[in-house]
């Protein structure tokens, strides 16, 4: 037995189809990804922060998403290496990318928990070419629309500080760009031959091994 992930009871354990420990009462939530997400996020705020710190963290992870594309790109485009050089390359950088789409669902997921009930996040998470609210048109490069997206998003955060309305006020705004910055997630993740899930998933085990290794302050990837 095992602590529980969502409930933190004694009595979690490796239920059959879930890569995390939870007791049976939780079973159905910890089926439904994001709320397990949402318990893991929870689980690894070693401190309170306000919406706004989130925020700054959504930003920078948006960029570093749009680092790792161009230089899974770079590498894709070394034709003259040789074909076992490439794909070992490809394959790391491509990692790098779901990597850090998994940290901008960390910093999202936690931007919408400090907001509160009119921020929720979906039940599930949106796949390639589906946003929140419906299909839509795959973009070329989802990738510099995610800057576009999360630039706005800020821009409802800086006015709700601001003082211009209280931050109800934005939140329906801010809520659109939170759902359009998801789908395009979505969309930079099937470029990259993964879903949300896996990206999720990726970020779960990432953050676990840090905290086993005493390493989750700092800066850099290889903690």
């Amino acid at each position: 037995m095992a602590p529980c992930l969502l409930c933190s009871s004694e009595h979690g354990e490796q239920l059959e189809g879930l890569d995390i420990e939870s007791c049976r009462d939780c079973e159905p939530h910890a089926r439904q990804s994001v709320h397990m997400f949402e318990a893991h996020v929870k689980r690894c705020q070693l401190q309170s922060f306000s919406f706004d710190y989130y925020m700054h963290g959504l930003v920078e992870e948006v960029g570093e998403v749009f680092e790792a594309v161009r230089a899974h790109l770079q590498v894709t485009s070394k034709l003259s290496d040789s074909v076992a050089t490439v794909f070992t390359e490809r394959s790391a950088e491509q990692d790098a990318v779901l990597y850090e789409l998994g940290d901008v669902l960390w910093y999202m997921t936690s931007l919408s928990m400090e907001v509160g009930d009119v921020l929720a996040m979906p039940e599930v998470w949106p796949e390639k070419n589906q946003s929140l609210g419906g299909p839509v048109v795959p973009a070329i490069e989802p990738e510099v629309l995610m800057m576009a997206c999360v630039a706005k998003l800020s821009g409802r955060v800086k006015k709700s500080l601001r003082g211009d309305k209280p931050l109800q006020d934005f939140a329906p705004a801010m809520k659109e760009h939170r759902d359009e910055l998801l789908g395009l997630c979505a969309m930079v993740a099937a470029n990259h031959g993964a879903t949300l899930q896996r990206c999720a998933d990726m970020n779960v085990k990432k953050l676990s091994g840090r905290f086993d290794r005493g390493s989750v302050q700092g800066d850099g990837d290889k903690r």
